[in-house]
């Protein structure tokens, strides 16, 4: 993934309005109304394509299954909006297509809203542990498992430059991204992210 792409994404950090910041922590920064996401830069043109997936759209994840926090969703391939960020829908599981498909060599990376006006898609997804298994199963019907490896909370700015999450491997990582829960709130965003990586365990 081009190096651009790692320090102008994740406007997921996080695309919360403060309606959804006082739901979850009870005192709204001041100002109130909806947030906007943090603007960022727009990466290099070459970074909206779908690197892993084949021409075919064969890899492109369709359903996510995550038994122990007990989601099951489907899952939205979506690049960034015109203003260069990666801001999934609420209610949404995003496939970033700047990154590869699962369970191919490099990071895929995958990405929700743990709330928005309420609890979201991936709220329960700062509970996971390690060893938790996650599912994704593909358009074709492919499903590749994951174990989860490791977890970890991470400045928002850090995150932007993460190579355990932007940079390039020959490794096959899954890497779910949400905003931390426990992180504070300014200027009606949650200021940190919440971050799980995962390795293959079996494809079928």
């Amino acid at each position: 993934m081009p190096s651009a792409t790692r320090r102008d994404l994740l406007a997921l950090a996080c695309g919360l309005s403060a309606a959804g910041a006082l739901w979850r922590w009870g005192t709204p920064e001041s100002g109130g109304g909806a947030a906007s996401p943090p603007p960022v830069s727009t990466p290099d043109a070459s970074s909206s394509g779908a690197s892993g997936a084949g021409p075919d759209g064969t890899g492109v994840p369709a359903r996510l299954v995550i038994p122990a926090i007990q989601l099951d969703e489907p899952v939205a391939a979506l690049g960034l909006n015109s203003e260069g960020q990666m801001v999934p829908p609420a209610n949404t599981v995003q496939w970033y297509t700047g990154s590869v498909a699962p369970g191919r060599p490099g990071i895929c990376v995958i990405a929700g809203h743990v709330t928005y006006s309420g609890p979201d898609v991936f709220h329960r997804l700062p509970s996971l542990r390690v060893g938790d298994l996650v599912a994704v199963t593909a358009r074709t019907g492919e499903v590749t498992q994951f174990a989860v490896t490791r977890t970890r909370q991470v400045d928002k700015q850090e995150l932007t430059s993460d190579p355990s999450v932007w940079g390039d491997t020959d490794e096959r990582v899954l890497a779910l991204i949400t905003c931390d829960p426990d992180s504070p709130v300014r200027e009606g965003h949650l200021a940190g992210n919440f971050v799980a990586w995962a390795s293959p365990v079996s494809h079928r």
